[in-house]
This record gives structure tokens, sequence and C-alpha cells, in this order.
């Protein structure tokens, strides 16, 4: 069953918790290096990442990879994957004032290393395999991805992706002004003079053609999740957020030294573009907290 294409958001949007804090939602584009307008900024407290231990050792060793041989992971996703995947990260490896099929994904390793380098605290919002409830839901998604009429989708699977590119890229041209809260948000339509090749800002038209490839790939990887297996999934990591921002309004509120309040907790959380909005509803939902371990650093 396909989602519905919602209105892509260009900029952070911000939960705040009945229990005190914020979680802030940062979209990002997979694979892409975010432009200064989707820039997370100063005045967070704790990261929360949507990955495993085991992502962060794989990119580990992608950033090994591609210091001996740049683009090299790209190149064997495409070889290994094909089908949207492929079509994404050829596409995005083809423009030009932006940085596109880059590994590891660059906005959230880039933010835990920030991170990592202020002591600032991290969380592991995705639950390993050895959980029982997250490998019910995963296998439950295998068993939808075999189903008869999802293996024929998979056979036209590269026809339909197109199809969702353009209609992405359609839908987000229309919302190219501010007050529609598009890409107008962000940067002007059409390209920022510069003396320096290198230093051309991002284009409108670029970035929507990023976040129609990225948005299109996300869609077509959820496509065979019916609407209750997608809320299960998104429910379960949004309690798990609101269960890294309960720890954190600890860890600031113990760092205050005076008689004053303790600042607001904002846990900033990077997220897949097309992804946000859903994540946001979850956290609507108000679903109970989840105790999550914090990685490693210091509130």
């Amino acid at each position: 069953m396909a989602e519905d294409i919602a209105p892509l958001v260009w900029r952070a949007e911000d939960w705040r918790d009945p229990d005190g804090g914020v979680i802030r939602l940062l979209p990002h584009l997979p694979t892409v290096h975010s432009p200064p307008g989707l820039a997370a900024g100063p005045g967070w407290h704790g990261l929360a990442l949507l990955a495993t231990e085991e992502d962060l050792e794989m990119w580990q060793q992608q950033s090994v990879q591609e210091a001996e041989s740049p683009g090299c992971t790209a190149v064997a996703m495409m070889t290994a994957m094909g089908g949207g995947t492929a079509q994404m990260l050829s596409g995005l490896a083809m423009l030009q004032t932006l940085q596109g099929a880059v590994f590891p994904d660059p906005e959230p390793s880039r933010l835990l290393a920030a991170a990592q380098s202020a002591a600032r605290p991290v969380w592991l919002v995705e639950p390993d395999l050895d959980d029982e409830g997250w490998a019910a839901l995963t296998v439950a998604s295998a068993e939808a991805q075999v189903k008869v009429r999802n293996l024929l989708r998979a056979v036209t699977g590269g026809r339909r992706y197109r199809r969702m590119v353009k209609r992405v890229g359609r839908a987000e041209t229309d919302r190219l002004d501010v007050a529609s809260g598009g890409v107008g948000t962000i940067v002007g339509r059409g390209e920022v003079e510069s003396k320096d090749e290198s230093e051309r800002a991002p284009t409108a038209d670029e970035l929507i053609r990023a976040a129609a490839l990225t948005s299109a790939w996300w869609m077509h990887s959820r496509s065979h999740l019916d609407q209750s297996l997608r809320a299960s999934f998104d429910d379960r990591l949004a309690a798990r957020l609101r269960g890294a921002l309960a720890e954190l309004r600890d860890l600031v509120a113990r760092e205050q030294v005076d008689d004053e309040s303790p600042p607001e907790a904002i846990l900033l959380a990077p997220v897949t573009q097309s992804w946000l909005t859903h994540l946001h509803e979850a956290l609507r939902r108000g679903p109970v907290a989840e105790r999550v371990e914090c990685m490693a650093g210091e509130a």
C-alpha cells in the first residue's frame, strides 16, 4: 500500500513533551550534504540517532573505504541493490550544486561527530534485532514484502520509482513560495552567483530534484507495509525518543549549579525528510516513554 505524498518539511520541527523538554526533528536528505538552510544550528543538548550500534560500525567502515577509494560505497550499493536505490544514487551523483550519493550518510555522521566532540550525550533509538518486539515487526515487514502482489510490484519497481520522483518533484515545484513552507524557505529559485565554482549555493531546482529522488526511494522502500505496520514502527521509535528525552531532562537538570530553573532540554533527532511528518504524528499520539541507554558523552 503506497503512502500518500505529503508536503515535504524544509525546517526543523519541535515537539514539546508534556513532561518537559523538546524533541527537535531535523529533516535531512539521505546521502546528501545538507545546505546551510537545513543545518541544525546551535542550542541543542543531546542527539538521538535513528540507528543501531551496527550502523555506527558500518559508518566507520565506510569512512575508511571512502578515504581509500572515494565513491566506492555508492558504486557497490548500486551494483548490489539495483532498483530504486541504484536510481536514487545515480541521480544524486549527477547533481551540480549539491553533493549527493555520499557515504557515510553526511548529516547524521556529522552531527554524531559534533556531539562527541562537545561531550554531548547520544542515544541510538532504533532497537537491535535481539529486541523481541522489534524483531517481530521486522519479521512482519519481511512477510509483507514477499506477498504475491508486492513481488509483482517489485518487477515494475523501476518504473514505479520514476513515477514517484516525478510526482514529488511536481508537488514541491508548486510549493516554492515561502508562505507554503516549501523549499523557498531556505533558498531562492535560481542559482546564487559565486566567483568560485565550488562555492555555488544549491539551486531550488536541484534541492527539489534531490528531495524527489530521496523521498521516492523512501516511499518505495515502505510501499509493502500497510498503515498499521508503519504506525507500529513509528510509534515504537517515538516512544524511545521520549525515553531519550526523559534522561536528557535529568542530565540537564543535574548540570544546573545555581538556584535558577534549568534550561529546557532539547533533543536533536535528524530524520529522513519524507519520514519526518509521520514520526511527528507518532509523537503527537503520545506513546509511553521507553527507556533508552545513553551511548556516550555528558550533558
